[in-house]
């Protein structure tokens, strides 16, 4: 039973955790036109990094004792990696996720899981899922299955001998096709779907494009004044030497609402120092000050890039506290 359960979750973990294409000179990834967002996450940068190695195994050891149910008779990992063939938190190099809806994603979800050179038992184990079927596509094997009577999950993986891995999950069988095609370097004509780029700097560990701002999800307010005028937004996470760089770039349409977004910025990165200087004994304001080293707002076009620098240290102090 156990087995049957563990595969299902594995089959579906891109619904919640997928990943990256890496390896090719301007990796893309293909998702429909009408896509609200895409998340990256690259753990082989993140292992790299000194923070983000220190989160990587903060979020490990939380995993692990999720897994084994606080000690009280849950799966024990050293089994788990057994029946996988594979040490999940080792050869999972990256995680890429789209989605055309926000109320229910996982209806319209693309994972992208970029693995090493091995896919371990998965294949094997899928055989054990609820309707499992597959089919054939030219020298890829597609596998489906049904978790419940509203959803059916395709799946498959690209890469062969000394080749790395990359699994696609998806309720859309076209998507996994499309995928399948561009990975092997077919071009597509489909006019459904777009290419976006989902590489570029090792260095980023986390990326986000939002192409369609959720509205009705803001509430009223101030924050729903400036998601009115930002068309769309690209967010970047990285370390760089002793800091973790955050640069927001967003793109509002028109030269005179960036300025406007831009100098709301600039006033409220003001009124953090003012703020200080009329309580210097606020531990909470000396705490930002400590970890923020530089905040900077910026202008070009119709577009505006927000840059917070924070120091690795203070902001890995912080973590821990908040974990413990």
């Amino acid at each position: 039973m156990l087995r049957i359960q563990f595969a299902l979750v594995l089959f579906i973990a891109g619904l919640t955790s997928p990943s990256l294409i890496f390896g090719q000179s301007e990796p893309t990834m293909s998702i429909p036109s009408d896509s609200k967002f895409v998340l990256q996450l690259d753990l082989k940068a993140i292992k790299q990094t000194k923070f983000g190695a220190q989160l990587f195994e903060m979020a490990k050891k939380k995993a692990l004792e999720e897994m084994s149910n606080g000690g009280e008779g849950g799966p024990n990992f050293e089994k788990i990696k057994e029946m996988l063939g594979l040490d999940p938190f080792e050869e999972i190099q990256g995680i890429a996720i789209s989605s055309s809806e926000y109320d229910n994603p996982e209806k319209s979800m693309i994972a992208l899981i970029k693995l090493k050179k091995s896919s371990g038992n998965i294949e094997g184990l899928l055989l054990g899922l609820p309707g499992y079927k597959s089919t054939d596509y030219g020298k890829f094997q597609i596998h489906s299955a049904s978790p419940d009577s509203k959803m059916q999950i395709y799946g498959a993986i690209h890469g062969q001998d000394k080749e790395d891995r990359t699994i696609v999950v998806t309720p859309n069988l076209e998507i996994v096709k499309s995928t399948l095609d561009q990975l092997d370097g077919k071009k597509s004509t489909n006019s459904a779907f777009q290419k976006i780029s989902v590489g570029g700097s090792s260095n980023s560990m986390i990326r986000l494009e939002v192409f369609d701002i959720p509205l009705d999800k803001i509430g009223e307010g101030p924050q729903a004044n400036i998601a009115k005028i930002i068309k769309n937004l690209k967010m970047d996470i990285r370390e760089e030497g002793d800091n973790i760089n955050f640069k927001a770039l967003l793109n509002t349409g028109t030269d005179k609402q960036a300025e406007q977004l831009r100098q709301m910025a600039q006033g409220l990165i003001a009124m953090l120092d003012f703020a200080q200087s009329m309580d210097p004994n606020d531990e909470d304001l000396k705490k930002f000050q400590k970890m923020v080293r530089k905040v900077q707002a910026t202008r070009e076009g119709d577009s505006v890039q927000v840059s917070l620098q924070v120091a690795t240290d203070e902001i890995s102090k912080l973590i821990s506290e908040e974990l413990k």
